[in-house]
C-alpha cells in the first residue's frame, strides 16, 4: 500500500513574473509560498491495523471531517488563522490556512466497523482494523 499525494501545483503562466519578484521585494530572502496545502501524514501497518497519523496543529477537532469510502478514507477540514493581524504588515507569512483535503487509498480487507480515532496535541490518529482474510483458496478437510 502506497499513499498517493497530489502536488496541488496548477499550471502557472506567471512563472517569469514570480522569478523576478525577489528583485523588487522588501524582504528578498523570503520565498513566496503557494497557497495549496495538505497536512502531512504517516501511514503504517501492523499485523492487526492500518494506522494513519496526521499533523493538525492548531486545528479544532470540530473543523475536521473523516469519511470512510470504498477502499479509501477522506480527511478534510478547515484551518483558520488564529492570530489577528489586522492592519499589520507581515515580515514572514509561512503558516498555511484554509481548507484542506486528503484522500488516502486503503487496501481491501479492512473492517469498516472497527475504526478508532483520537486527537491529541495536534495529532489525529486513526486505527483501522483489518479483517482476518485466509486468502483466495484454503483447504477443506473431508
Amino acid at each position: 500500500m502506497f499513499p498517493i499525494r497530489k502536488t496541488g501545483h496548477p499550471v502557472d503562466f506567471s512563472t517569469p513574473y514570480m522569478e523576478c519578484m525577489p528583485w523588487f521585494s522588501k524582504y528578498p530572502k523570503y520565498e513566496i509560498v503557494d497557497s495549496h496545502w495538505c497536512p502531512s501524514v504517516d501511514i503504517y501497518e501492523t499485523p492487526s491495523d492500518i494506522v494513519i497519523c496526521m499533523d493538525l496543529p492548531g486545528i479544532a477537532i470540530n473543523q475536521v471531517k473523516v469519511e470512510l469510502g470504498p477502499n479509501q478514507i477522506v480527511i478534510n477540514g478547515l484551518s483558520e488563522r488564529s492570530c489577528n493581524a489586522e492592519g499589520a504588515e507581515y515580515y514572514v507569512n509561512e503558516r498555511r490556512f484554509g481548507k484542506f483535503y486528503r484522500m488516502i487509498p486503503l487496501p481491501s480487507g479492512i473492517d469498516s466497523d472497527d475504526i478508532h480515532a483520537q486527537h491529541n496535541h495536534g495529532l489525529l490518529e486513526l486505527k483501522i482494523s483489518k479483517k482476518h482474510v485466509y486468502g483466495l483458496f484454503h483447504s477443506i478437510h473431508l
